[in-house]
């Protein structure tokens, strides 16, 4: 979908940005909201790219009702910027993952866990203040248990995969000076988007829109300080059920906002 003050955002799953359906905006203009269709087991990340300035920026994650964290962006880089998951560690982190949501009859959870199915990007311009040391906060993605009575067409949500292996990183401090812009996806599988009509039959072609775009020359979002770490060592691998290993090499830091530690995605 068209970007929004020359900020641009897409969700990506085997390396190829998701098709967007149903794109509405805001009457202000600072927010876009689509529907994107997902598939359970899939793996899936958050692409940005922007135009900045010299301001710094700040984005927050929020998937499934749940603050996931963030990063921190310097005026003046170039390329588009990825949040992969949540961290669990200075050297770990865990993937968002699409899943399928279990039904039940008991009306302990009749109702709706709030931004069930919803992946929001806020975009925030922010003072810069420097590195802290912190330990990592926790987060915890909703259990997936929908009352057969409340479904409202929702049958994924995203739950959190293997930690993989990544170099260490620094956390930020930074406080929050005004929010710029956001993005909202609204996931559900193929099959409901076309049910509901939001997405047009398999038969039919497709019209798809182009992951959002902005007019001026896009700029890297990628933090240009250096990781500096007492020991510096290769990434360790991560085993996968099949005995191969994955190894995560992209250098990432955190933030915090209003002088508070927070836990940042990848």
């Amino acid at each position: 979908m068209p970007g929004i003050a020359n900020y641009s955002a897409w969700i990506e799953v085997d390396g190829k940005a998701l098709p967007e359906y149903d794109i509405q905006y805001s009457d202000n203009g600072t927010r876009a909201t689509c529907w994107v269709p997902s598939e359970a087991g899939k793996e899936f990340i958050i692409v940005y790219k922007g135009t900045f300035g010299e301001s710094g920026i700040g984005t927050r994650v929020t998937v499934d009702g749940v603050f996931c964290g963030g990063k921190v962006i310097r005026g003046g880089s170039t390329s588009a910027k990825y949040h992969k998951g949540v961290s669990t560690s200075e050297r770990t982190y865990k993937p968002y993952i699409f899943s399928n949501c279990k039904l039940t009859d008991d009306d302990d959870v009749l109702g709706l866990t709030p931004g069930l199915g919803e992946i929001i990007l806020d975009v925030e311009e922010v003072l810069i203040k420097g590195h802290i040391h912190s330990a990592h906060i926790p987060v915890t993605l909703p259990p997936l248990h929908i009352h057969e009575r409340a479904k409202k067409g929702i049958v994924h949500g995203t739950q959190l995969g293997e930690e993989v292996l990544r170099p260490p990183r620094r956390q930020m401090m930074n406080k929050k000076i005004r929010k710029l812009v956001s993005f909202a996806f609204r996931y559900r599988p193929m099959a409901v988007l076309m049910a509901d009509g939001i997405a047009p039959n398999e038969n039919n072609t497709p019209r798809k829109n182009k992951p959002l775009a902005g007019p001026e020359d896009i700029l890297d979002l990628t933090l240009d300080d250096d990781v500096h770490a007492s020991r510096k060592k290769e990434p360790k691998p991560r085993k996968t059920t099949d005995g191969a290993v994955k190894t995560e090499i992209k250098k990432e830091r955190s933030i915090t906002f209003d002088n508070e530690v927070i836990d940042l995605t990848i």
